[in-house]
């Protein structure tokens, strides 16, 4: 029980306050874990409408200038595509990148990107990036063999399934890698939102620093989407199109010539979508869920100088502790 019946008065109040204190920390760190669980699919959630709409206007504007160079391609086809390719190649890797963080996060082990040596969080990105662009790439060749299957038959596409595998690998991988990238630039912009979390003995973080921090990650990732899209590209269409590796000169030309304008659209796409995505997850972070970062009493003035968005949850805000 709480007390013992040769306890006196004082020892009972102690003791029943150690069990409320327990009590109080555990509900403290249930309440932290769904609070965290609740804002990782929040924005997914929103990530994945923003991914969807997105792409479909990409593909919208694909189809109008194919149209007006001539090419006859359905509006709804090309909309479609771009739609099934976002959820393939953007929503299934950032899905598993913020619950890979979530859960590395609840142990304790996470490295924030601001406030730890590069080398435990590099290392630490590094590995998500490659855990998520497996995923990528093995939804992509799933998703090129299903559309094998649809337009040849089963049968042939057993037959053939290593030229179906390489072809996939060789075009459509290289591209898929813009998912995993954005994904990370996502958890580096969590981080540089959670970096101004005041700990015991450390000094208050000034709100601008906070704000250069976000934008910085967004930037990178911007930057990072543009690379990986350019560099894709340009290796998917110098596959399909047979282009000599052996001379610079000749791939060069080539590429200026007529390859030029694919790779800018799809270095612009990728980082319009990446845009897109950055500007939810900012805006979420800093209006729904700022009070898991900086409680605050309702009506008062936070660390940021700003009025709380909600209730204060105090010690929930202390994910991983």
């Amino acid at each position: 029980g709480l007390t013992d019946p040769g306890d006196d008065e004082s020892e009972r109040y102690h003791r029943v306050e150690e069990h409320r204190k327990v009590l109080r920390e555990r509900l403290s760190r249930a309440q932290s874990f769904a609070d965290w669980s609740e804002m990782t699919f929040a924005l997914w959630g929103r990530s994945f409408a923003v991914l969807v709409l997105a792409s479909a206007f990409a593909g919208l504007m694909a189809a109008m200038l194919n149209l007006q160079s001539g090419q006859e391609i359905g509006i709804w086809a090309s909309i479609s595509a771009y739609a099934q390719n976002a959820i393939v190649i953007y929503t299934l890797p950032l899905i598993a990148a913020l619950a890979m963080r979530h859960s590395v996060s609840r142990s304790g082990q996470w490295h924030n990107a601001f406030r730890s040596s590069w080398v435990n969080w590099g290392f630490q990105l590094a590995e998500i990036w490659l855990a998520t662009a497996a995923i990528a790439v093995v939804c992509t060749v799933a998703q090129d063999f299903a559309s094998a299957m649809s337009r040849f038959g089963v049968e042939v596409v057993t037959a053939r399934a290593g030229d179906v595998l390489l072809n996939s690998l060789l075009f459509n991988g290289p591209t898929a890698l813009v998912g995993p990238t954005l994904a990370v630039g996502a958890l580096v912009l969590i981080d540089a939102w959670e970096s101004g979390r005041r700990r015991p003995g450390e000094a208050m973080v000034d709100a601008g620093v906070i704000q250069a921090r976000m934008g910085r990650a967004t930037l990178c990732t911007l930057v990072a989407l543009g690379l990986v899209a350019t560099v894709g590209r340009f290796s998917a269409s110098l596959y399909a199109n047979g282009a000599d590796f052996a001379s610079l000169s000749k791939m060069a030309s080539w590429f200026f010539a007529k390859k030029w304008q694919f790779t800018f659209t799809a270095a612009l796409t990728a980082m319009l979508i990446g845009a897109a995505v950055c500007v939810v997850i900012w805006g979420s972070l800093q209006g729904d869920y700022r009070s898991l970062v900086y409680p605050t009493a309702p009506g008062s003035k936070g660390q940021e100088g700003s009025t709380a968005q909600g209730p204060a949850r105090g010690a929930a805000g202390q994910e991983g502790a």
